[in-house]
């Protein structure tokens, strides 16, 4: 366990849509180099919880902290060290690859153009392509190749596979296992791809009808439970 603060940290969020309980009560700590899958049905509150972790939507009640500060009133060097990709988002669209991404490198110190420029060679993505002409996966790679070049402390994904290609997210899982190991990076992502969890989560989240149901490293569970996630994950959620 490491001793530095957590970065981010939930603290009995609730979150009501009329008669839909999003959130309801969710406490967590995030620690310094985990690499967290969160788990739930579509519906169960997971993007609601990211959003809220983030500051992007006020919560009913409860508070959310990043970096040891509360997540609507993060400066803009907090901000650098953060990366979030939505589940849906086409930002900057009507510009080309090329631009969208110098535009991004100019916003972020630490951004890594060589970085930026492997992935774009490796999805075989032309720089000079409008954003708004890709296919759904094809910007799906340009939101995570911005999300991924600045090297941030902070990186949060929102079912990132959903939209790629098999080879395209054997990519994405590498590069967020290098980011964590050799950068000490802590990351977030939402999936229901459970065997990308299994390979590259050191904790798992399970959201269900809005509440935490389990919050554990998944080594520990596999030893203690004997359990797959596939089957742990029915077992909760049913």
């Amino acid at each position: 366990m490491s001793n530095l603060p957590p970065v981010v940290e939930a603290h009995g969020l609730t979150k009501r849509y009329k008669d839909h309980m999003a959130l309801d009560g969710v406490s967590l700590n995030i620690e310094p180099g985990t690499v967290l899958g969160l788990l739930g049905r579509n519906g169960a509150g997971k993007s609601t919880l990211i959003e809220c972790l983030l500051g992007l939507r006020q919560a009913d009640s409860g508070e959310a902290r990043l970096f040891g500060k509360p997540a609507n009133q993060i400066d803009d060097q907090d901000k650098a060290a953060l990366s979030y990709v939505p589940q849906q988002g086409d930002s900057l669209h009507w510009m080309k690859v090329g631009e969208a991404l110098t535009f991004f490198a100019n916003l972020y110190p630490t951004w890594d153009s060589e970085l930026a420029e492997t992935l774009l060679q490796r999805w075989n993505l032309d720089s000079q392509r409008l954003i708004h002409s890709l296919s759904p996966g094809q910007r799906q790679q340009v939101a995570i190749i911005r999300a991924l070049a600045p090297r941030p402390r902070l990186l949060v994904l929102d079912e990132p596979a959903a939209a790629l290609d098999p080879l395209a997210r054997r990519e994405l899982l590498r590069e967020i296992v290098e980011l964590a190991s050799e950068h000490g990076s802590t990351v977030v992502f939402s999936t229901h791809i459970l065997s990308d969890l299994e390979r590259i989560a050191s904790h798992v989240a399970l959201i269900h009808q809005g509440q935490l149901r389990l919050y554990a490293e998944v080594d520990q569970l596999k030893d203690e439970l004997r359990l797959s996630l596939e089957d742990l994950f029915m077992e909760l959620a049913a």
